[in-house]
């Protein structure tokens, strides 16, 4: 399995026709962001789950938190921003339901 960088989350994302999905984590903070969607792209092309995510990252680390570059890139590798250990405001969130 290969694991990817997407801004301050490392995690990994998948699809098979008809579905995407992305899991992410930022051990600095303890957010894990979990999207599936039944969609594999969207008109642009780009995947669904990462299109969805670029939408939630903002609410968490603040405007301009969106990376560019490859989500995929192996940690570490240039051609991503470097992660965050805070989201703004200091506040710390979850997402999803848990036990």
């Amino acid at each position: 399995m290969g694991i990817a960088r997407f801004g301050p989350l490392i995690g990994h994302d998948g699809q098979i026709p008809g579905f995407m999905t992305f899991m992410g984590m930022d051990p600095n903070i303890d957010l894990g962001i979990v999207i599936g969607t039944n969609l594999a792209t969207v008109p642009s092309g780009e995947g669904s789950a990462l299109t969805l995510l670029k939408g939630i990252l903002p609410v968490f680390y603040g405007a301009g938190s969106v990376p560019a570059g490859n989500p995929a890139a192996v940690p570490g590798a240039t051609g991503g921003a470097p992660p965050a250990t805070t989201p703004a405001g200091g506040a710390t969130a979850t997402t999803g339901t848990g036990g």
